[in-house]
């Protein structure tokens, strides 16, 4: 009953579009194996709600949403496309960890890809290990770019 409430939630697009399998234990499983502040971050990182121009500027906290380089700064642009030099180092050693995964918001935040952005369905769905995870967390951390404590 619970699951089908979850569903029916207008509430909760974005989490709800980052893993379309929600609620699963799975994702509880990847917070508890966290530390508490990188446990925070991946919360923060899977909502948007973090410290960067696209929540601020939603929130009145900032008049603008434009990351240093120009364009709008967001989660998957920093964690994907930001052309800055620091950000283009720790993503090489990123990509290396976490491999084809690389590119998929919704693997890289510890969720599933969905099956819009399969080529062929009926391969297995892609999923990242722990230390992978942790990674991205790292990598999110190291970045500078988002607040956490």
């Amino acid at each position: 009953m619970w699951e089908l409430r979850w569903a029916a939630e207008p509430k909760g697009k974005t989490i709800k579009r980052l893993d379309p399998s929600l609620p699963a234990r799975s994702i509880q499983k990847k917070y508890d194996n966290l530390p508490r502040n990188l446990a925070g971050l991946l919360a923060q990182l899977r909502t948007q709600h973090c410290s960067i121009g696209a929540y601020k500027i939603r929130f009145n906290l900032s008049s603008t949403d434009r990351c240093p380089c120009g364009a709008r700064e967001t989660v998957y642009h920093i964690l994907m496309d930001c052309p800055e030099d620091t950000l283009v180092v720790l993503r090489q050693k990123l990509r290396q960890i976490i491999g084809k995964a690389f590119g998929s918001l919704e693997v890289m935040l510890g969720g599933v890809e969905s099956q819009s952005n399969q080529q062929n369905q009926k391969r297995k769905r892609k999923r990242l290990n722990a230390s992978q995870l942790k990674a991205v967390l790292e990598f999110a951390n190291e970045s500078g770019r988002f607040r956490i404590s």
